[in-house]
């Protein structure tokens, strides 16, 4: 009975710790302006710790989000078209690498080009309704596609 009690005692502890450490997240980001929800993520993809109340900041980050989503549409359409069964996966390089290239130049964080290109692969159906080996080695070739085309834009 008593590790019972000492398993609940160190997991309200933890509970506690995490509850400190997310109030401080969220008091420095009321310090610099910063949103404090996921849903306005592309606002801090972008405008990093810019003053939120800037009409230009607001302006730019509607205008790239539009951007990076009508790529991403654009990507997802290219890849439906040309990842039938059979096709060599050579031929979505040049979607992948648009997409990434723009995301890139916009200043998107990797892991949030990651999650919005992942999630994008997981809605296609020419991968989805392959068999769980080929669909796991077709998605893994196109996310390192998307990687090495956002670092080589880097340079």
């Amino acid at each position: 009975m008593g590790a019972s009690l000492n398993g609940a005692y160190d997991l309200d502890r933890r509970i506690d710790s995490v509850d400190r450490r997310v109030s401080r997240c969220h008091l420095a980001k009321r310090r610099i302006g910063m949103p404090l929800t996921r849903a306005a993520g592309w606002q801090v993809m972008v405008a990093g710790s810019l003053p939120q109340g800037s009409r230009h900041v607001e302006r730019r980050d509607t205008a790239v989000r539009l951007a990076v989503t009508a790529k991403l549409t654009e990507c997802r359409v290219a890849l439906q078209e040309q990842l039938v069964p059979g096709a060599s996966v050579e031929l979505a390089r040049k979607p992948v690498v648009e997409f990434s290239t723009l995301a890139r130049k916009h200043g998107v964080p990797p892991e949030r080009l990651l999650a919005v290109f992942k999630e994008m692969l997981t809605q296609i159906p020419e991968i989805g309704n392959r068999d769980m080996g080929e669909r796991s080695k077709l998605t893994s070739t196109l996310v390192e596609m998307s990687i090495a085309a956002y670092y080589s834009a880097r340079c």
